[in-house]
């Protein structure tokens, strides 16, 4: 009995150490993954291996060239490798159409009527709102 008025929980042999060199594959046979699991699993995990190829290509690269030629090199050319494969995948991503309009009607500015007037005024989120406020009140002309 503990202080507290309750017993202790029994305390479990530990597993032995051939456990912690048992594969994963049957381990999660064990607990209850089906062949349903498996396969999406799989699906997943390829999916994830072929969108991170250039990424992959990218780190082997510099990491290689780091060991062979020089750190300051590698940092440059790993660098212009990150920044083609970005472009490269924007160009993918990105579609170009013609004959699209984007202004439905393009009007000139100097042709609607002016009107004569000057509005100033601040956020009042701003930390030196008041001060601004304050400011402008107090002189007649716009600046």
């Amino acid at each position: 009995m503990t202080e507290i008025g309750r017993a202790l929980p029994p305390v479990r042999p530990r597993p032995p150490a051939w456990h912690l060199f048992m594969p994963k594959l049957v381990t999660a046979f064990r607990e209850g993954c089906g062949s349903a699991d498996l396969r999406s699993d799989s699906i997943a995990g390829l999916a994830v291996a072929i969108v991170g190829l250039g990424d992959r290509a990218v780190l082997i690269l510099t990491f290689g060239s780091a060991a062979m030629v020089d750190r300051a090199v590698a940092i440059e050319m790993g660098a212009v490798l990150a920044a083609t494969l970005f472009m490269h995948r924007m160009a993918e991503v990105v579609s170009v159409q013609q004959g699209i309009q984007l202004i439905e009607e393009d009007v000139d500015d100097f042709a609607r009527p002016q009107t004569d007037y000057t509005q100033y005024g601040s956020q009042p989120s701003l930390q030196f709102a008041d001060s601004f406020e304050a400011a402008l009140s107090s002189t007649r002309q716009a600046p």
